[in-house]
């Protein structure tokens, strides 16, 4: 069952290990986080998929931020990074009706060994505004 807000909410100050879960159709992000001590949080074997928003929303997320090795699909937006560093790693990213992954503002954050498919906009968008 879908829930009205996130499927799971990481607020600024807390982390957390998010592994091996279903995590499906919530009206705002299935996964938001970032902020202070986001560089301890760890999404991993997961599987985020039918969100009415974002698969994975991270603000502000912090150099060592994983997010390793999910199937994240049919999403309005796949991963979206604002203003983020860390890590996109082997994940797929597939049939999102936006973007695969978006970031915006000054994010650095390091995208490899992801598969990338099918997603309605941009496999990758990158935006600095």
């Amino acid at each position: 069952m879908a829930n009205y807000h996130q499927g799971i909410l990481i607020v600024e100050g807390s982390y957390a290990c998010i592994f091996a879960n279903k995590i499906d159709g919530n009206n705002k992000a299935n996964i938001a986080c970032g902020g202070l001590f986001s560089d301890k949080t760890r999404i991993k074997h997961n599987q985020i998929t039918n969100g009415k928003s974002e698969g994975v929303f991270v603000v502000e997320g912090q150099d060592k931020l994983h997010i390793e090795d999910n199937d994240i699909e049919l999403n309005v937006d796949g991963i979206v990074l604002i203003n983020s560093l860390g890590y996109v790693k082997k994940n797929r990213i597939r049939e999102n009706q936006n973007n695969g992954i978006l970031t915006l503002h000054r994010t650095v954050t390091i995208i490899e060994e992801n598969i990338i498919s099918r997603n309605e906009l941009h496999g990758v968008h990158i935006k600095c505004t």
